[in-house]
């Protein structure tokens, strides 16, 4: 049964719609570049790297729209590079690999990630981050975040974030930030061999509906949360935040 949203019958509309979980599955495949392809309506992920340990995985001038999952997910990888991509109306997350060695994230462009409808902020799956270097280690830089549902980049360990610009964040939920790094892993805090410099990150936007605890919405700007610690945040620009232009909380050792 199709309802349209326009209330036209069918007949007149274009209807898309993907019959697979996934884009492009790439199985313990080496030496491989991704590139100048449209990748949309996935019932899951876009990309979907898995299988045995393998390195140089290129992902370049692609765009990824409608996607239920992640646009680019996947683990166990060495030297990937995910740059110059579009990334629209991804319903999740954009960009969430798992453990990824020398991952660099460049000059991609995002906008409306994790944008959720009224009342639907509810999935234990679904974290509306936009990119979630999940333990994986490498370079976030020079990329565009607009219009993001959670925190627009979080980080572990042993990343470099920089030259990145991040308005609008924290649209679907609360009490997140546009940068920040939470907990440990393997013992070791996680902001651990990490430098925060040289981003722009204002205008958040929160949703107090999501956060019973606080009356009206609170983002801050870059954070360092629950025993996170070892940063280096230097030189960046934070404006226009409802909560801390930078927000240290119980974590200690940073810069």
């Amino acid at each position: 049964y199709l309802k349209t949203a326009n209330g036209q019958a069918p007949a007149v509309n274009s209807v898309e719609a993907s019959r697979h979980d996934n884009g492009v599955k790439v199985e313990s495949s080496a030496n491989l570049l991704i590139k100048n392809i449209k990748i949309q309506h996935q019932q899951k992920n876009g990309v979907y790297i898995y299988g045995a340990q393998t390195s140089n995985l290129g992902i370049n001038n692609c765009v990824f729209e409608n996607i239920y999952l992640y646009a680019i997910t996947g683990a166990n990888k060495d030297q990937v590079n995910i740059s110059n991509n579009r990334f629209n109306d991804i319903w999740n997350s954009a960009i969430y690999p798992g453990g990824i060695t020398n991952l660099t994230i460049s000059s991609n462009i995002f906008k409306r990630i994790g944008i959720a409808a009224p009342g639907r902020a509810t999935d234990d799956v679904i974290s509306y981050k936009c990119i979630n270097m999940n333990h994986s280690s490498g370079t976030v830089s020079n990329n565009i975040l607009d219009s993001i549902g959670n925190n627009g980049i979080e980080y572990y360990q042993n990343t470099l974030v920089e030259k990145n610009r991040i308005s609008r964040f924290c649209m679907t939920t609360d009490d997140g930030a546009g940068i920040v790094s939470h907990g440990t892993w393997n013992g070791i805090r996680n902001g651990t061999g990490c430098i925060v410099r040289y981003n722009i990150v204002s205008e958040p936007v929160g949703n107090s509906e999501s956060y019973p605890f606080r009356p009206e919405p609170f983002v801050n700007g870059i954070g360092m949360d629950d025993n996170s610690g070892n940063a280096v945040i230097e030189n960046n620009t934070v404006f226009n935040i409802t909560g801390r232009g930078i927000s240290i909380h119980n974590s200690s050792a940073n810069q």
